[in-house]
């Protein structure tokens, strides 16, 4: 399998007269200017302090750490007990949902308070590569590409979220702007509460995102954030939500090409996503960024989903790496 340099990926798309720029983010983005805290250990070894004893049991039957293994583990016994027990059903459902929550405070627990944490030069670097695409989608919902973009754009333009003003508060009323970013997992700084969706923001509320964030969790506003552990669950939730099915939606409407950074695109986990990307019709190539020096190993799944599909023919790959943000 060939693998170029992202140098080479922008030079073909620099090609490709009038193309559309489209980004995909997955948490490796995040790890690279966090590890210690985006890192899926890192977010285990917090949450894990409020784990009872049974729910140790199925993370270590999951793979210790991951989230998204575990909560699958309870949506398959929860269809079970449906099915045989009620009670013990929703005993289960109870502890899937405190996991589910624990994740949120894992989060805010370990998240940084400000972009301070990143130096001025790591912050330049992500715009430098962010401001090359036209629409951004991200499954992350950690704080880090919003405050890379409030923090440089100030001056230069910006993504459109999606958001506007309405009485003081920051509503979400759909895209409008040609340039998007999309939250396709939700975010931590965007909130339901009642029946809209809002955007926390320090120029509303004068106050730290987290701080804003933890007081919205404590009032009983939770974050709009997709934890399940299965995929077909994740498109449920999806679909069941207007901002997050708007984003989702924007997937299958993608023309001119698309990067894919820092995302695995695990068939197990995120089929919903990559099933998105391969039927965008309109979309001319997929460059894939690939870590490690074994990529039909470490991806022998989504490459196998791939050659399924006759789309499939429109992938490169390119070593992660290479982009330079580290």
């Amino acid at each position: 399998m060939d693998v170029i340099k992202y140098p080479k990926v922008l030079e073909d798309i620099s090609k490709i007269e009038g193309v559309k720029k489209n980004l995909l983010l997955g948490n490796g983005f995040s790890t690279v200017f966090a590890p210690d805290v985006f890192g899926y250990d890192s977010l285990f070894n917090t949450a894990k302090q409020s784990l009872s004893s049974r729910m140790k049991e199925v993370f270590e039957r999951a793979g210790e750490t991951n989230f998204e293994r575990a909560l699958r583990l309870y949506d398959d016994a929860i269809w079970l007990a449906q099915v045989y027990q009620k009670e013990l059903g929703k005993t289960i459902e109870h502890e899937r949902d405190e996991i589910r929550n624990l994740l949120i405070q894992a989060i805010l627990d370990n998240h940084p308070d400000d972009q301070s944490f990143m130096t001025k030069e790591a912050r330049e670097k992500a715009y430098a590569f962010l401001k090359q695409y036209s629409n951004i989608f991200t499954t992350n919902y950690d704080l880090i590409l919003y405050w890379i973009s409030m923090q440089e754009m100030k001056s230069k333009g910006s993504w459109d979220d999606g958001f506007r003003k309405r009485d003081g508060i920051l509503c979400f009323t759909g895209f409008e702007d040609s340039s998007r970013i999309y939250y396709i997992h939700g975010a931590l700084h965007y909130v339901r509460s009642g029946s809209f969706l809002k955007k926390l923001s320090w120029s509303i509320d004068h106050d730290r995102l987290k701080t804003l964030i933890t007081s919205s969790i404590t009032n009983g506003d939770y974050p709009v954030f997709v934890a399940e552990g299965r995929w077909d669950k994740k498109q449920s939730q999806i679909e069941n939500d207007f901002y997050l099915r708007s984003c989702f939606d924007a997937l299958n409407a993608m023309h001119g090409v698309l990067v894919v950074f820092g995302h695995s695109l695990n068939p197990d986990f995120d089929r919903h996503i990559l099933e998105r990307i391969l039927n965008a019709s309109n979309l001319e190539r997929i460059y894939f960024g690939v870590f490690g020096d074994n990529p039909q190993r470490d991806y022998s799944e989504l490459l196998k989903f791939v050659s399924r599909h006759q789309s499939g023919s429109k992938f490169t790959f390119f070593q992660s790496e290479t982009v330079g943000l580290g």
